[in-house]
């Protein structure tokens, strides 16, 4: 579960979607 979620954050990032992480 936490390794899926790193990779979730990982791609997020690599997408250039800081705010989708700043809004969790």
């Amino acid at each position: 579960m936490a390794k899926e979620i790193g990779k979730l954050l990982v791609v997020t990032l690599q997408n250039d979607k800081p705010e989708v992480l700043i809004s969790r």
